[in-house]
């Protein structure tokens, strides 16, 4: 229906990377006055998964853990990541480290001790598998970005 969809999609985009989600909840509960609600239940949930994927991309987490911990199932939590961001949560939390490490990559070379020790920073255990990955995504191996010369 057209009244749950109150926001288009990208003002929901930019409220949903951009505000503290403590500050949305806050407005969420004391938005009864409204007759319409700002964010569904599923957004609340969605910032707070990914809040939680950014501050633990360093951690073992599989999608399973993470669904438990936030009482969906593991093929909710995908339908939603679906529905909302196009991607799967797996695919999302691999765009996510791989572009922590390549961040690291660039901008710290010179304090980059190995690339192992990155790609482990940021989740990545097995350097085989990490180094094609990173060359699928970026079109490059991990050496040739830390090799470069970056100016800011």
């Amino acid at each position: 229906m057209m009244e749950d969809k109150v926001l288009m999609q990208e003002e929901k985009k930019l409220y949903l990377e951009f505000l503290p989600t403590e500050f949305l909840k806050e407005i969420h509960i004391h938005a009864g006055c409204a007759s319409k609600k700002i964010f569904k239940k599923k957004h609340m949930l969605l910032m707070q998964i990914r809040a939680y994927m950014h501050t633990n991309m360093g951690a073992y987490l599989t999608i399973e853990d993470i669904a438990e911990k936030f009482h969906l199932s593991s093929r909710t939590l995908r339908n939603y990541f679906l529905e909302e961001f196009n991607t799967s949560p797996k695919q999302y939390l691999r765009a996510l480290r791989l572009a922590k490490v390549r961040y690291e990559l660039e901008l710290t070379p010179r304090k980059v001790k190995s690339i192992e020790s990155t790609a482990r920073k940021f989740g990545f255990y097995h350097m085989g598998q990490f180094s094609k990955t990173y060359k699928d995504f970026f079109g490059e191996l991990p050496s040739q970005t830390l090799s470069q010369e970056f100016h800011t």
